[in-house]
């Protein structure tokens, strides 16, 4: 899916209909920055906003996502590639947010750990409850940003992360 594409068109489409930014992002709830981040392809319009967007600019959906006026010889191809192109997009998209959220997992049970181990004596049972606690929390962290790589991989990258701070 070819972002920078398809925002190049929703501007042009947008110019063709004589409407601003500003007159374009009233009719779909969003701001007008929303709407040159589309055109800049920066960012994609959410997926609600699909059909409101092509009716606006009075074009087809197949149109909108193929980021050119579709012949209608063409059209069942393009809607078929662009069913894919969307699904991939999407499941990019996932996969980076899933490590993200597996990334700030991981570095929360780092600093429940490292808090255990500077807060809490020596003495003390809950620095080292504190301190398991962290390194379960990070143990889901790698296995959560990790979802491609194999059992062994993961639980080799767990057991390194046990070593290193105990």
């Amino acid at each position: 899916m070819d972002v920078i594409k398809i925002g190049k068109f929703i501007a042009t489409n947008r110019k063709e209909k004589k409407l601003t930014q500003e007159q374009l992002a009233e009719k779909l709830g969003v701001t007008a920055k929303t709407i040159s981040r589309w055109e800049n392809g920066n960012y994609m319009p959410d997926i609600s906003l699909l059909q409101p967007l092509s009716e606006e600019l009075g074009i087809t959906l197949n149109d909108l996502l193929s980021g050119q006026k579709v012949a209608k010889e063409e059209y069942q191809e393009k809607l078929e590639e662009n069913m894919v192109n969307t699904l991939d997009f999407t499941n990019q998209k996932m996969k980076e947010k899933n490590k993200r959220i597996g990334q700030m997992i991981f570095f929360f049970g780092i600093g429940l750990v490292f808090m255990a181990f500077t807060v809490f004596p020596e003495e003390s049972s809950w620095g080292s409850i504190y301190a398991i606690l962290g390194m379960l929390i990070s143990s889901v962290g790698i296995w959560g940003q990790n979802k491609e790589k194999s059992y062994q991989k993961r639980i080799a990258m767990t057991l390194r992360l046990f070593y290193y701070c105990f």
